[in-house]
């Protein structure tokens, strides 16, 4: 959320948020009546439904399901209305009274959007059981939030680091675009020549082709940063499963090797389709690898050198520097700042070095994963039990500290990034605000988006280069992808 933070900003200005806590209150009852009636609108197209339009589904799927979606939307209106904040339900009886005198007049906007996301933030969290932090940037000024507890029961603060997981693609995509705009490398480069350098640095003497087979020769830069490559992903459960266990990977080629034996290493043919797979990204950071000036050894690759020149505000570089002068320019320009960003990378060696809120994993057996989520994202607010505990009860197979791990298993640079949400905040604004990051040009083309079409979010996600806008309704989504039609993105 905080590329789409971050990009919004500077559009959309804070609304006021009226007199005292009285409009929060019929907010949250607004919300309340919105959520239920989108949810009883579901229930209603699933009863005209045709059964046409669920090609595969047994019969009276859909009649079933009716009275699961109905009692579903009477518990989230009860969960709404009997969870508001006392001090919210209070204003609301006084909502006719006039309360403006108790309001100070100097309040900014900020802090008031800071303390209602403080508000947001904690209750979301008591329903979760997770712990979050949030950041907000615009060009009048930032905040951070937190919520949760430490195991040990401290708080969880605003300096408190996370891990990034998916978050940190777009930093991998921004690295890469940067070598377009130099002139290093463009994006209807055919990807395999540079990715074979790289197989070979990790210590194997296999290839692209020879992994996947002839097709891969046909994949391109761009298509790697798009999701449009075709590529399987790795990221199966017992893939999963068995990786945490060990706690370790050997090496990046280890991600590679789990998606080319996949029963079908390729979803499509490359360009034909979009389809997340976090196989892209482990191939571009094997791609950068590959390029000349690159270290030899893949912990030694630093993903930094495309975002510690930020905060000094330099200028892409000219079509004729070549990757190591680029590189150096952008180190000497990190040393001579007074800030730099503390997004970490990690490669190797403990999580818990450079993490501090710890993270779990509940492994499943594979057919149940769906059901676990189902379980945990219903029971939960049902029941009023955090969600991560309704999880682990439901399905206690197995449970793993992610905070215990080498950040080997994290999947170089498709989920290495470590930090707080404040740098991530301040990436993004640069990025996609300030724009000091890559010409506009290149930018431009990074913000060039394709719906998902196949695989995990198809229908509610456009990819572009690194960078994805998201279907946020969550009734449109459910309502479009339920009735077999594709989702609209705005």
């Amino acid at each position: 959320s905080a590329h789409r933070i971050a990009e919004q900003s500077s559009l959309c200005t804070p609304r006021p948020l009226g007199v005292a806590s009285a409009q929060l209150a019929g907010e949250a009852i607004s919300r309340c009546i919105e959520t239920c009636g989108n949810l009883l609108e579901l229930c209603a197209f699933k009863m005209i439904q045709p059964r046409s339009l669920a090609p595969g589904a047994r019969q009276g799927s859909s009649s079933r399901l009716t009275p699961v979606l109905l009692l579903a939307s009477l518990c989230m209106c009860a969960f709404y209305l009997f969870t508001t904040p006392n001090e919210s339900r209070a204003a609301l009886e006084t909502t006719r009274s006039t309360t403006a005198a108790t309001r100070n007049e100097d309040e900014s906007k900020l802090s008031r959007l800071r303390r209602t996301m403080q508000m947001h933030l904690d209750r979301l969290s008591r329903t979760t059981g997770f712990s979050m932090q949030l950041s907000f940037k615009t060009a009048e000024g930032e905040f951070s939030v937190a919520a949760g507890m430490h195991a040990d029961g401290s708080p969880v603060s605003t300096s408190d680091t996370f891990l990034f997981g998916s978050g940190t693609k777009p930093i991998t995509a921004l690295a890469v675009m940067q070598l377009v705009d130099a002139g290093v490398l463009r994006e209807d480069d055919v990807a395999a020549p540079l990715i074979d350098k790289g197989i070979a640095k990790l210590g194997s003497n296999t290839t692209l082709v020879s992994l996947f087979g002839p097709a891969a020769a046909q994949i391109t830069v761009g298509q790697l940063l798009r999701m449009q490559s075709g590529l399987n992903d790795f990221d199966f459960p017992e893939f999963d499963g068995e990786l945490l266990r060990r706690g370790r990977a050997s090496s990046p080629l280890e991600f590679v090797y789990a998606a080319a034996a996949s029963d079908a290493p390729f979803v499509c043919a490359p360009g034909s389709c979009a389809c997340y797979s976090s196989t892209n990204y482990v191939l571009a950071g094997v791609l950068l690898l590959g390029l000349p000036g690159s270290p030899d050894d893949w912990e030694e690759l630093d993903q930094s050198e495309a975002v510690s020149a930020y905060l000094p505000r330099k200028q892409p570089s000219s079509k004729s520097a070549d990757l190591a002068g680029k590189q150096a320019s952008a180190t000497a320009g990190a040393r001579n700042a007074e800030q730099r960003t503390h997004i970490e990378f990690l490669n190797t060696g403990p999580l818990s070095d450079k993490l501090t809120v710890p993270g779990f994993h509940v492994e499943t057996n594979p057919r149940n994963a769906r059901a676990a989520g189902t379980a945990a994202l219903i029971g939960g607010p049902v029941t009023g039990i955090p969600v991560k505990l309704v999880a682990q009860l439901t399905f206690p197979d197995f449970v793993t500290r992610i905070y215990d791990q080498d950040a080997s298993v994290l999947g170089w640079t498709c989920g290495n990034g470590v930090g707080t949400t404040r740098e991530m905040a301040h990436f993004f604004w640069e990025l996609l605000r300030e724009k000091t990051l890559l010409s506009e040009e290149t930018l431009n083309s990074m913000r060039q988006y394709r719906l998902l079409d196949k695989g995990w979010s198809a229908g509610g996600l456009a990819y572009g280069a690194g960078l994805m806008v998201q279907q946020m309704s969550w009734s449109k989504f459910m309502l479009d992808v339920w009735g077999g039609r594709r989702a609209c993105v705005r």
